[in-house]
């Protein structure tokens, strides 16, 4: 989460200054509203698959209980599917005449299944709430931004005497290359590795 914390105020470190500039110095302000930016593209489409997600699920649970869902019957060009299509047109079928007698058949599949896609949407959500935190961070990291720059080039500076200061150029040039010229860029890339 600190790297992309990093990146992030790395690469939107010019809109920071610009709207910095354009709110009178004002750099707390300018760190908060591209903080609460970040936060609304990361978290708000999250948000609204948890809110859809959450209501189609009760929703089903509620018309299942009530036995008002009904499932179509499946095309026949269904079983003309390869490897599955028998399989699952013969599934869906009992579905669509007998909802109960396929929950009773095929429910410990498809809850080990659902249990599967469960997993792999909560990662998804967990990754998407470590994004949030890593624009939380990088919006911490753009009122000391410049000092913070200038430590990192120090200790480089200290690791390496001769090569450190450039390597952190380079580095920043990488995640934002405006003002340097991109074939210039790749030499120092390769020269570097």
């Amino acid at each position: 989460m600190t790297i992309w914390a990093v990146v992030l105020a790395v690469a939107l470190y010019p809109a920071f200054e610009a709207l910095r500039l354009r709110l009178g110095g004002r750099g707390g302000l300018a760190a908060t509203l591209i903080t609460v930016l970040g936060l609304l593209i990361v978290l708000g489409p999250l948000g609204a698959a948890t809110l859809s997600l959450t209501d189609t699920t009760a929703d089903l649970v509620v018309r299942f209980q009530e036995h008002t869902i009904n499932v179509p019957r499946p095309p026949d060009s269904v079983k003309e599917w390869p490897f599955i299509g028998e399989k699952v047109h013969a599934a869906w079928t009992l579905a669509s005449v007998n909802l109960e007698a396929a929950a009773k058949r095929f429910g410990p599949q498809f809850m080990a299944a659902s249990g599967n896609i469960a997993a792999k949407v909560a990662g998804i959500g967990l990754g998407m709430i470590g994004f949030a935190v890593s624009v939380l961070i990088s919006g911490l990291l753009f009122v000391p931004g410049q000092r913070l720059a200038e430590s990192v080039k120090a200790f480089a500076r200290r690791v390496s005497p001769d090569r450190g200061a450039e390597f952190t150029d380079l580095a920043g040039a990488t995640i934002h290359p405006k003002g340097y010229n991109r074939s210039e860029l790749n030499r120092q890339m390769r020269a570097a590795c």
